[in-house]
């Protein structure tokens, strides 16, 4: 088996495969070179915290270092961290089924003491501004 590489889609292909690309609205590109098993095993299995694979000077794949997050991509991420976060302690208290448990008088001390503190940990999150990002410290989550 052998791989190929398209500069133009920055993307790896695989020659046993090629009749499939083709069958698929002609999607094998035109500017396809072969590359070895380490390059392909590099790029395409590989990963590099901080970089990206990109076509270089030679048409061959090479790393680039990912510019930094713009505020706005910052301030998205940690929209998805809040939302994550307070999906995570409304599951928990959800399985533990303390809202029922409470309404129907039968919530012990112990998950009274939880489920408040689970309670506070939403409001806080709630509370986060995810326009400080990246400057935001996250409240951690009560033992439970």
């Amino acid at each position: 088996m052998s791989y190929f590489y398209s500069p133009s889609r920055n993307a790896f292909y695989n020659s046993e495969l090629k009749s499939d690309y083709y069958d698929a609205l002609d999607a094998w590109p035109d500017d396809c070179i072969e590359v070895s098993d380490a390059v392909y095993q590099e790029f395409y299995l590989g990963y590099r915290e901080g970089y990206k694979m990109v076509a270089g000077t030679d048409n061959q794949p090479s790393w680039e270092e990912r510019p930094p997050l713009t505020h706005e991509e910052q301030v998205e991420q940690a929209e998805m961290m809040k939302q994550m976060r307070i999906n995570e302690a409304n599951n928990l208290i959800n399985e533990k089924q303390w809202p029922s448990k409470l309404q129907l008088g039968r919530l012990n001390e112990m998950e009274t003491t939880r489920f408040n503190a689970m309670l506070d940990y939403l409001e806080l999150l709630e509370n986060i501004n995810v326009s400080d990002a990246p400057d935001i410290v996250w409240p951690l989550s009560p033992e439970v």
